[in-house]
């Protein structure tokens, strides 16, 4: 099954590659086809896909048919590698089968969908709905397949959107994804393992367990039949038909007995019973018992034919009843003929065969030795005690006659009144401590027979997902380490390990996320390995602890029943150990000295199988350690058990009686395999929990330094408006915040460099401009005035033409010539030669001369009190900039207006404001109101203004301007109050140095 799974994933992977490589191939490829086309295409991908599932859960239906092991439960206590082998190719199988679906329908995505729209959820119904079909046939169920057809179309939707990351991913990622891609069709794929695994242990319940149950007593008369006829063809062969009833020195042997038996059905079928031989006298010659006491109260041989005689009868044993079949007949010989006929009987062979439910195959023995001794395996399962079947018999009074393991539920009058109106089994669901169990009922005229497993609980749907996820990672990991040992010897020479070791080398967040896992997972695997030894410490020392108590209660017992029956004897006897054994359901062995003195299983010691020699390790422990009790491990054949010792002190000094304890070796098995299927479960989770964690911490951690490092790309391209989102407040908030101000800072620094760049650049053209407008006016300017003084000379000949058209000439040079002076005001760089004044000096010193020009038109308003704070400024260049705030104000009152001028100051600065009335700029124009050679007039120059702010910002002070339009505009203009220290010491010369370098830093 393994190797099926293995190639059935080398399928897979070659249809994903095959799928990928189509949807390469046909991305550009235009398909004309119709939208009915697409839906058949995707109908025949569904019903291929549906075909695909339906065949795998065929095959988990035959794989685990006939089958009552849980293979989810695959255990490392003891390792069973055939069915990990099973379960592995399973899951592979499931891997692959998923796979090949979602490439077929990949396939026909990468065909269709690109050029027909408007089909999507026809495509998708047509894709869904062979399978949902197939689901609702008897063939498959329905829940499970539907699960897998939901997986197989969900990641067929999702695998073309993370085909790209995954291209793009790292050797770490892509190794995450490949695991990703095996755990999720082994998850998808549990539901219908569940499913199989329980529906073949119900069939295998009620088509062979339950009938076998109910037939048991007439199986057992049918293996006495074939007993019959076994020894039958023993006795016909000649020498041993005359010998087996001789005894040398009058004492019974096993050993005929056990020749005889081990040759039969009941050996074959380790079945309760007893072979007898006797002699022609009708003394017992040869007993072999199994399992079964030498009770006076049994049959012996009485008759004399030579013909089996078989019936059945009832004795008590302690305070039971017990049902034998029994079975006898008389060893006739050829005699000589004048010999009386009552001496041709040479013997007799009595079989006793008591109806003991142990004996059913699906329940395990409680002694060590039968197992191994057992001819054939058992016809339900190699490993019955995995198959957690529950059996109670009950008599038609309700009342249980056997159960073997958890059983024991109860029949009320409603289940009763169910079960005595039919002979139809049915199945039920029943109650019994705490526990839910799905239960067989079935009865016959003999009893009740209920048969049942326990519900599974959500507690072991996750052990059993836990285990698969170990279980799909172990190999994943044991693949992978092959990859990284191999790989170098390959041709290509890829090192996996080798990748990964340069990944976290050249990743931050990888080698964070690696040491947060490893810093959540090891302490959390130590803890598990701590506590799985010290709970199965604790449990081996509670089972040593029972066992050494159970062989004091059998010392205890045995001495009093000892004394009741025999107070002279000293030793107990093999029928007294017998019938102890069969109270406490375990062998029972004393050792006096170094040999063996009486034991329940005395033919076993007889024939050889077993050593009749005293332990070792017991005679150590009890007889000269002088131990009171002891608790040891022994083995017979491949069958591991218990041993516990206890001495006989009554008997004497090295009196040592043994008790072989198999039952408590499986429970200790069975509670460390649920053990460490819990630790499995909580260490899966913790890891996985870890890993989260670890993820999270080292995302919240690497994240930021992600996005610095992004920004600082971004920023190294020369975009300088990245910025980067502060998600914490703690040192990294610092640092991000940070980067922020010194992107912010570079962002201020490139705009005013390049303000800077483009101020020289107009520069340059102003000064340009300038010379190139100067050299021509003035010889334009000379000779027309020559013209007018010529024309006056002569009288005016011309009349009032030539002067108009002169005058107008002077007029267009005057104004040529001012824009010109503008210009070259603005491409020169004025030295500026600061001195301590008062502000209203300079506003009363540029306002006056407008008062008569504005007088009528323009309402003047003027708030600047004579008390303000001393400035240190260049007179001539704020009166020139405050000018030209004026002239702005007034060209843009072409009517009648009001221009408000105030000032203010505080302990830092002065605050001139200038308003007019005028007709306000929109948002457009006042983000360029600074902008040379921007002007909202038409014989504007647009340099007012900049040259306005140049002198303000050469005096260290600052403009500012807003408006609205339709509303006026509000000019504020702030220089720096002269502190009193600094001026006094201060010279003109050393207050000019840092205006100047500001001048020079914002020329350029």
């Amino acid at each position: 099954m393994l190797l099926l799974g293995l190639l059935f994933t080398a399928a897979a992977t070659t249809a994903v590659r095959f799928a990928g490589a189509a949807r390469a191939a046909w991305r550009h490829k235009r398909w004309l086809a119709s939208r009915d086309r697409v839906v058949r295409a995707y109908t025949a991908a569904g019903a291929a896909v549906a075909l695909l599932l339906g065949a795998y859960e065929m095959l988990l239906a035959d794989t685990m048919a006939g089958s009552l092991a849980d293979l989810l439960q695959w255990s490392h206590n003891p390792l069973d590698s055939s069915r990990i082998g099973l379960l592995l190719g399973l899951l592979l199988a499931a891997t692959a089968t998923i796979w090949l679906g979602v490439s077929v329908l990949l396939i026909v995505e990468a065909r269709w969908s690109r050029h027909v729209h408007g089909v999507r959820l026809r495509s998708l119904a047509g894709a869904t709905a062979p399978g949902i079909l197939l689901a609702a046939a008897p063939v498959v169920p329905t829940w499970p397949y539907l699960t897998l057809l939901a997986g197989v179309v969900g990641m067929a939707l999702g695998t073309p959107r993370l085909r790209p990351w995954f291209r793009h991913a790292s050797e770490s990622g892509k190794l995450a994804a490949i695991f990703g891609s095996l755990i999720v069709p082994a998850v998808l794929s549990y539901p219908s393992i569940v499913h199989h695994g329980l529906a073949a242990k119900q069939r295998l319940i009620a088509e062979e367990i339950a009938p076998a149950t109910a037939s048991h007593p007439a199986a057992l008369l049918d293996s006495l039949s074939r007993t019959q006829r076994e020894v039958d063809a023993l006795l016909a062969r000649a020498p041993l038909a005359s010998d087996i009833f001789r005894s040398a020195d009058g004492v019974p042997t096993p050993d005929a007995a056990f020749s005889v038996w081990r040759q039969t059905d009941l050996a074959r079928l380790r079945l309760t019973s007893a072979i007898e031989l006797y002699g022609p006298d009708r003394s017992l010659v040869s007993r072999f018992a199994l399992d079964f006491p030498d009770v006076p109260a049994a049959p012996s041989f009485l008759g004399t034919s030579c013909d089996w005689d078989v019936y059945g009868e009832v004795f008590p044993f302690g305070a039971q009843e017990r049902r034998v079949l029994h079975a006898e007949r008389g060893v006739c010989l050829p005699w000589p003929g004048d010999m009386p006929a009552a001496d041709a009987v040479a013997g007799a062979v009595v079989v006793h065969v008591p109806l003991d439910y142990r004996a059913l195959p699906f329940i395990p023995s409680q002694n060590p030795y039968h197992d191994v001794l057992r001819a054939a395996p058992r016809p339900a399962d190699a490993r019955p005690a995995d198959a957690e079947v529950d059996l109670a018999i009950y008599g038609w009074g309700r009342s249980p006659l056997f159960t073997y393991g958890s059983a024991s539920w109860t029949i009320d009058d409603a289940l009763f009144e169910r079960i005595y109106a039919s002979r139809e089994p049915f199945w039920t669901t029943l109650q019994a401590g705490g526990r839910t169990s799905d239960v067989y009922i079935s009865n016959n005229r003999a009893g009740i027979y209920a048969l049942g497993y326990p519900v599974l609980t959500r507690f072991d749907h996750l052990i059993r997902l836990a285990e698969i996820v170990a279980l799909v990672g172990a190999a994943f990991g044991s693949w992978m380490l092959v990859l990284a040992v191999a790989g170098p010897l390959t041709p290509e020479r890829y090192s996996l390990g080798r990748e990964l070791v340069r990944e976290l080398h050249v990743s931050f967040y990888r080698r964070l996320f690696l040491a947060f896992v490893a810093v959540a997972t090891v302490p959390v695997l130590v803890l598990a390995v701590l506590i799985r030894n010290y709970s199965t410490g604790q449990l081996r020392d509670d089972v040593e602890a029972g066992a050494a108590r159970t062989a004091v209660v059998a010392q205890r017992v045995i001495a009093e029943l000892q004394q009741a029956a025999d107070p002279a004897a000293t030793v107990a006897t093999d029928d007294l150990l017998v019938f102890v054994s069969q109270i406490i359901e375990q062998d029972i062995n004393i050792f006096e000295g170094p040999l063996l003195r009486a034991t329940s299983e005395r033919d076993l010691f007889a024939s050889g199988l077993l050593p009749t020699r005293t332990p070792a390790p017991v005679y150590n422990a009890i007889a000269l350690a002088q131990a009171p009790t002891f608790v040891t491990e022994d083995a017979f054949g491949s069958q591991d058990y218990l041993v516990a010792a206890a001495p006989i002190r009554s008997a004497g000094a090295d009196t040592i009686l043994t008790v072989a304890l198999a039952s408590r070796q499986r429970d200790i098995e069975r509670q460390i395999r649920n053990l460490d299927r819990g630790i499995l479960l909580g260490v899966t989770l913790l890891v996985f929990l870890g890993a989260a964690s670890g993820f999270y911490i080292a995302e919240r951690i690497a994240d930021p330094v992600q996005r610095l490092t992004r920004a600082t790309r971004r920023i190294a391209r020369g975009d300088f408006d990245a910025r980067v989102a502060i998600r914490s407040a703690d040192e990294l908030e610092r640092l991000v915040a940070a980067f922020n101000r010194m992107a912010g800072d570079l962002l201020l620094q490139r705009r005013r460099l390049e303000r800077t760049h483009r101020l020289e650049a107009w520069a340059e053209m102003a000064r340009q401009v300038a010379h190139e407008i100067k050299n021509p006016l003035t010889p334009v300017q000379l000779s027309a005035e020559h013209l007018l003084r010529v024309h006056r000379d002569r009288g005016e000949p011309l009349g009032p033409v030539l002067r108009d058209c002169v005058d107008s000439i002077l007029t267009q040079v005057n104004l040529l010539r001012r824009i010109a002076s503008e210009f070259s005001s603005y491409a020169s760089s004025p030295p500026v030669n600061p001195e301590s004044t008062v502000l209203t000096d300079v506003v009363h010193e540029v306002l006056d001369p407008y008062r008569t020009g504005l007088a009528g038109r323009i309402r003047l308003a003027v708030d600047v009190p004579t008390t303000l704070p001393r400035v240190v400024i260049d007179r001539t260049l704020v009166a020139r900039a405050f000018t030209n705030v004026v002239e702005n104000a007034l060209h843009a009152m072409p009517g009648e207006g009001r221009l408000t001028v105030a000032a203010t100051a505080n302990a830092h600065e002065v605050v001139l404001t200038v308003r007019d009335t005028g007709v306000g700029l929109d948002e457009a124009a006042l983000s360029r109101v600074f902008e040379p050679y921007f002007s909202t007039r038409v014989s504007g120059t647009g340099l007012g203004m900049v040259i306005a702010k140049r002198n303000v910002e050469l005096n260290g002070g600052a403009i500012e301007i807003a408006s609205r339009k339709g509303d006026g505009a509000t000019v504020t203009l702030r220089f720096p109050v002269e502190q009193e220290p600094a001026g006094r010491a201060a010279s003109p010369d050393s207050g000019g140095g840092p205006l100047r370098g500001g001048r020079l830093g914002l020329g350029r």
